[in-house]
């Protein structure tokens, strides 16, 4: 999907990918970087059932590391719910 979506952003358009938080970031991590990261991309990666909210299915559906990793790239904005500022910078 992260691929996909660094080609519709390369070829012009705007993409947007929706993902389980633990589908998100760590497993497509190598394409995040050297696809939407290097090259300036705007691709949005929007994902829900971040922390433990999908943990019954397993240790593979944690999102927790998900937040740390993306933020420790550069040039990548972070929206995480729950932020009154953010939420409203994300609305506006």
């Amino acid at each position: 999907m992260i691929g996909l979506a660094t080609g519709l952003a390369e070829a012009g358009n705007d993409s947007i990918r929706l993902l389980n938080c633990c589908f998100a970031v760590l497993r497509p991590f190598e394409f995040i970087r050297n696809g939407p990261i290097a090259h300036q991309l705007p691709v949005r990666i929007v994902s829900v059932g971040g922390g433990f909210e999908y943990g019954h299915n397993g240790i593979s559906h944690y999102g927790l590391e998900d937040v740390a990793l993306m933020r420790s790239q550069q040039g990548i904005s972070i929206i995480v719910r729950g932020i009154p500022l953010r939420r409203v910078k994300l609305c506006a």
